[in-house]
């Protein structure tokens, strides 16, 4: 009798086991979910699936590289990242973050935007008047929730209106300095040819 107890008792220890496993297939091995928590105090807190966070806060120094703000500018939860837009005394920069690990990507300025298929990201950023950022173009590949850069260039033109035409293309317009203005100087796109992304 003690001896069927047993057996059932690791019967049952056994089916617990099974079912964890099959939820923690099918969560990715993600135990928590992601959240985040932006306040007006100068404090943004990122949690991440594997129960870790990270806190940024806003410096004010007396240099101009002590000054320093933080703000999220989009979560995509669909794709797994936080999009986090930095202020300096003087010009931007960006941040995205991976809502799986906290994993932290430096990129342009500007709010990334992902292909339908979810398989590339785009950042730009233009700041042709002032001049205090970078003005350029980036296009990273995205697998199992890991950004690695595939393509970047810093033109003596600003994109703006950047967006996806297809999963391998991307348009946007070429914004220049000319007469003491910012001015439209034409269409721009970059293509994925042979797995090589190319400007044009």
């Amino acid at each position: 009798m003690n001896k069927s107890k047993a057996a059932w008792k690791l019967s049952l220890v056994a089916i617990l086991l099974i079912l964890l496993s099959i939820v923690f297939y099918f969560n990715d091995g993600q135990k928590y979910k992601a959240s985040y928590t932006d306040k007006d105090d100068g404090l943004l807190t990122l949690h991440f699936q594997n129960g870790s966070s990270r806190t940024f806060v806003d410096r004010k120094g007396e240099s101009s590289s002590d000054n320093i703000s933080y703000k999220l500018s989009h979560y995509f939860a669909e794709e797994g990242f936080f999009a986090i837009h930095e202020t300096y005394y003087e010009g931007y920069g960006g941040l995205v973050v991976s809502a799986k690990d906290g994993t932290e990507y430096e990129t342009f300025c500007g709010t990334p935007v992902f292909s339908k298929d979810g398989q590339w990201m785009v950042t730009y950023c233009m700041d042709i008047a002032a001049g205090f950022s970078k003005n350029g173009l980036e296009i990273w590949k995205v697998k199992d929730g890991i950004l690695e850069k595939s393509f970047s260039v810093e033109p003596d033109w600003g994109p703006e209106n950047v967006k996806w035409a297809e999963d391998n293309i991307v348009t946007f317009h070429k914004m220049a300095w000319k007469d003491n203005e910012v001015v439209n100087s034409g269409l721009g796109r970059l293509s994925l040819v042979n797995w090589k992304w190319q400007l044009e």
